[in-house]
């Protein structure tokens, strides 16, 4: 046999013998890491029991207010000369808003004047006729008495006729007519009177409040503005909204559900992040709690819900933005906590897990949930390292055998 064919036969029995070395060495391998594993032992998916640091949240989407809106009403009536800002126009303290038309002024004052001349007319009617008119009524009416007890005197003696005696009662009743209006004409003169002293009384106000401008009372932006150049602006009409936007002057503003409101105080940590301003987390705390609840929009739905406050430094937050806040309500160190997927629930709301034991024996051990982590739950009775089943099948029960075939990581 050639020397080349010896040597290409020997090299394949070499490599034959490696294989079924390596084969071997395998099945020696298997045999010593499944040799502490029942048969019959059930397939399982497995995850040990682990630490974490729990928050607990309170989720809520709140909005940012301004904590104080400044009104300016109107300190004068008179007609507007010229309005010198706008909506959306910053302000400082003191700067003029509008001005009015010192025409207006003037013509108070003229009407002053007359109304001053009308109420001493009407003053100088109202003593006439409560002297010289009531004294001539009065003695017109006694004398027409006298004429009847005179006339009925002649009746009675048959000195007079009956036409006679009924004209001397006509004659009285007349009389008594006239002093009674001359009674209700001096009651129109003193109404009179006193409609000239309210109107010039009404007129001196206006002149004494009348100001040429109305002023901005705070530094700010105009929010609003409902007042035209034109106008005939009455006292106390409301003129602007001014109000300072700066972050000193803002507040977020959020609802929160009655079954959430329970585990809220002032002073907790919240999470905030507005999509306006970017993706970053921004830190606040509450800083108030409206003491009663009340019926709210949440979502798309009404529910009974309290009112929180939460303040915020270092968000860059404008009036009108809508926030989603996460109320941290609770810090666990170094909890316990479970796969929720290991987890199952009897009837009477009571909670277990089933462990594989060092012998792939398994357990079934009662837990106490505590806090939810995402898919994980803090569990009592349960050590770290502790291995439990995923999603327990109906054939794992106390005493079997499980063979872990998966074994997962707790995920962060």
């Amino acid at each position: 046999m050639p020397k080349r064919k010896k040597i290409i036969i020997a090299a394949i029995i070499i490599a034959l013998l490696a294989a079924y070395l390596g084969f071997a060495v395998s099945n020696i391998s298997r045999s010593r890491i499944d040799s502490g594993i029942p048969k019959d032992a059930i397939a399982v998916e497995i995850e040990s029991a682990h630490t974490e640091t729990i928050i607990s949240k309170v989720s809520v989407k709140g909005t940012v207010e301004l904590i104080e809106i400044e009104t300016v009403f109107a300190q004068s009536s008179a007609i507007v000369k010229e309005v010198y800002v706008k909506e959306g126009d910053e302000v400082q303290a003191g700067q003029a808003l509008l001005e009015y038309d010192s025409q207006f002024l003037e013509d108070m004052q003229d009407q002053l004047v007359e109304s001053r001349l009308a109420l001493k007319t009407a003053r100088l009617s109202l003593e006439a006729a409560q002297t010289i008119t009531s004294d001539a009524d009065e003695r017109r009416l006694e004398k027409t008495r006298g004429d009847y007890n005179n006339t009925k005197m002649l009746y009675d003696a048959g000195a007079a006729t009956a036409r006679e005696l009924d004209a001397a009662a006509e004659a009285i009743i007349a009389a008594e007519d006239q002093i009674k209006a001359t009674l209700n004409h001096i009651s129109v003169l003193q109404v009179t009177v006193e409609q000239n002293e309210l109107r010039i009384s009404q007129i001196q106000k206006k002149i004494d409040s009348f100001i040429p401008a109305e002023l901005a009372p705070v530094s700010g932006a105009v929010l609003a503005s409902y007042v035209r150049k034109g106008d005939v602006s009455a006292q106390g009409r409301q003129l602007f909204e001014i109000a300072d936007i700066s972050k000193n002057n803002l507040t977020i503003k959020a609802n929160v559900p009655e079954n959430d409101a329970s585990n809220l105080t002032l002073g907790l940590d919240v999470e905030i992040r507005c999509n306006a301003v970017g993706q970053t987390v921004y830190q606040g705390k509450i800083i108030k709690i409206s003491p009663i609840a009340a019926i709210k929009q949440i979502g798309n739905s009404q529910e009974t819900a309290l009112t929180l406050e939460i303040h915020c430094d270092d968000a860059p937050l404008k009036a009108g933005y809508t926030i989603d806040a996460a109320i941290i309500t609770k810090i666990i160190e170094n909890a316990v906590v479970v796969p929720l997927m290991s987890t199952v629930s009897e009837p009477d709301g009571k909670s277990y897990v089933y462990i594989v034991k060092d012998d792939y024996s398994v357990e079934k051990r009662m837990i106490e949930l505590g806090e939810y982590a995402g898919i994980y739950v803090e569990a009592a009775n349960i050590e770290t390292g502790e291995k439990t089943i995923l999603s327990p099948s109906a054939q794992i029960k106390e005493g079997v055998f499980a063979k872990p075939v998966l074994i997962r990581n707790p995920v962060n």
